[in-house]
């Protein structure tokens, strides 16, 4: 298809520089260079665009295949010349602004597909009545009018994606249009024709540029600078003139060459500066006011250090930026919004911190806006850093907040647990030893036997008590790691695992050295490490378990990998969530992925 395009494209270019060879055809030389540039411009842009654009690539393929027909009739190579008007017709009424309609992916609904219909209807009227009065008339009433409400609403209502694409394309059509209507009355066939030659191409080029590289450029600043170039030219043209024609108002004879270049040379001086006055007057009334940035910055990290309210935080930087909207969302949904989110949709910027994503900032976006403007972005890059810090912030107060009721909820189940282990086991246990020593000691003379049976039955009764207190200070520190230490404790636990199936669990203890630990470390790991194994046991399917602890810049670091068959995700339960509140408790971190128990510890001295 590439190869087709490339042929059929060098096929045109050589009808079109043909139909310029003769010198007297029945269309003149300048119309017939105005079918000729169309001929290359619009096919050249189609067959360049066939791929990303199929709508407005046939189109403009077809135009240009019109029109290089029509220079080769005008030319009279062959057909009568009337053909040549009709097909002239049909191509400037019909097909080129059809393409234009559904530039870049196809007509929008509702506007460009009821654009259609009219201006095939145009199109086949005029190639059947000719160029009559009434019909040229009508058609520069309502070709014009059918392609500026297509563009507008593309540009106000049309997907964000394409909004620069038919800016750029808008642009290079303005730009095509004001050249020609400068030269409407010039007849001559030397630079005028070349300016044509060179407006009617532009159109295409500007498709091509919006179709295939808009970000390159920004199209709202592209704008700003030639108006603010035109504005300038057109001032400094008048200064010359004017001062020109008020020497000779003045004196009553024409300015000598002398006086002229000093006018000149004043002209050129003026032009840099008041380039720059009339560039901000275009940015104003093109893009509307905008914040200085340092200024706004100043203003919205005034209004952030007052609040850590995200709401009032979005409320500043509206108003520092004049936006309809703004939003924050993380990976768990909305977070706060400002405003209402208008129809020409919103603009994401992401917050990070360092390399990590806390969230994403949503900004409105102004009527006719595809992004952020220039002065805007100034904003944003200053602003956004102290918006994601912020965020960062909120979220580790809110996780430190969950964290400390999860420990207080911890502390609190297991002095409940204690209460209730005291109250109902160890205290009844302890009550009917006092009343069964009250009874041997009132049975010691009278009945010896009975105080005997009651002294046998109270040693089991303080036998069970010491049981419960044992059990309740292994609940508190288990014993073996005052009476082996960590590791080797660990070692004593592992031996005693076996799998689901009933085989046993092979576990590999790595420990590099370590500093001395403080208890209630010693236990947070005993703990997890012991938790972690029964998991792997009970749920893995595997028969290795991998333990590695080492210390590293200041932290420990305990991994618990399982080397499952089909790694998934551990649900969360009691032990996970227990393991989770141990390291938390010491201002660590925990993590489990693929099977896989990671814990950092921070070290402190003992």
């Amino acid at each position: 298809m590439r190869r087709l395009g490339v042929v059929l494209l060098g096929l045109l270019v050589l009808a079109a520089c043909l139909s310029l060879l003769v010198a007297d055809g029945s269309w003149p030389r300048d119309q017939r260079a105005a079918a000729a540039a169309i001929a290359v411009g619009w096919s050249a842009a189609g067959v360049i665009c066939l791929r990303s654009a199929r709508v407005f690539g046939a189109l403009s393929v077809a135009t240009g295949v019109c029109a290089a027909v029509c220079a080769l009739i005008g030319a009279g190579l062959f057909l009568p010349v009337a053909v040549a008007d009709a097909l002239s017709i049909l191509t400037v009424v019909t097909l080129l602004p059809a393409a234009t309609v559904c530039f870049p992916n196809g007509p929008l609904r509702p506007v460009g597909v009821g654009a259609l219909p009219v201006l095939a209807a145009l199109g086949l009227v005029g190639a059947s009545s000719g160029t009559s009065p009434w019909f040229v008339q009508t058609a520069l009433l309502t070709v014009p009018f059918v392609v500026m409400v297509v563009l507008w609403w593309r540009i106000e209502r049309g997907p964000l994606e394409e909004r620069v694409s038919v800016l750029w394309f808008a642009l290079g059509l303005g730009t095509a249009l004001v050249v020609l209507l400068s030269l409407a009355f010039d007849n001559s066939d030397g630079p005028g024709m070349i300016l044509q030659t060179g407006a009617l191409i532009v159109a295409p080029a500007s498709a091509v540029v919006g179709l295939y590289g808009p970000a390159t450029w920004p199209v709202r600043t592209v704008l700003v600078r030639t108006a603010s170039y035109a504005m300038t030219v057109l001032v400094t043209g008048a200064i010359f003139y004017g001062v020109a024609a008020g020497f000779q108002l003045v004196t009553g004879r024409q300015a000598t060459i002398g006086a002229l270049g000093g006018v000149a040379v004043v002209c050129a001086v003026l032009f840099a500066p008041l380039r720059r006055v009339l560039d901000d007057v275009s940015d104003r009334l093109m893009l509307g006011e905008r914040a200085d940035p340092v200024s706004a910055a100043s203003r919205f990290a005034e209004e952030l250090s007052h609040s850590d309210d995200p709401v009032v935080a979005l409320r500043g930087l509206r108003e520092v930026l004049w936006l309809p909207y703004a939003a924050l969302s993380d990976e768990s949904g909305p977070i706060a919004r400002s405003g209402t989110a208008p129809p020409e949709g919103t603009y994401r910027l992401p917050l990070n911190v360092g390399d990590q994503a806390v969230a994403s900032l949503d900004i409105g976006l102004r009527p006719g806006e595809t992004g952020p403007a220039a002065q805007d972005r100034a904003v944003l890059r200053m602003v956004v850093p102290a918006l994601a810090q912020a965020v960062h912030a909120r979220a580790l107060a809110t996780a430190l907040r969950e964290s400390r009721e999860r420990v207080v909820t911890a502390v609190e189940d297991d002095r409940r647990r204690l209460q209730h282990d005291l109250h109902d086991g160890l205290g009844p246990t302890l009550t009917g030893v006092a009343y069964a020593s009250d009874a041997a000691r009132n049975l010691v003379h009278s009945d010896p036997h009975e105080a005997e049976a009651l002294l046998v039955a109270l040693r089991s009764d303080v036998a069970a008590a010491i049981d419960d207190i044992r059990r309740l200070v292994d609940g508190l520190r288990p014993p073996v790691l005052d009476q082996v230490g960590l590791v080797p404790a660990l070692q004593q636990h592992s031996t005693h695992l076996f799998t689901a199936s009933g085989a046993r669990l092979e576990v590999h203890l790595d420990v590099t050295p370590l500093p001395t630990l403080t208890a209630a470390t010693e236990v947070a790991v005993y703990r997890i490490v012991t938790e972690a194994l029964t998991n792997v046991a009970r749920h893995a399917g595997s028969p290795v378990a991998d333990v590695s602890i080492g210390a590293l810049d200041g932290r420990l670091l305990v991994n618990v990998d399982d080397h499952g068959p089909n790694p998934e995700p551990w649900v969360p339960g009691v032990g996970l969530s227990s393991m989770r509140e141990r390291a938390e408790l010491l201002g660590g971190t925990f993590d489990v992925s693929d099977g896989t128990v990671r814990v950092e510890i921070p070290l402190t001295s003992s």
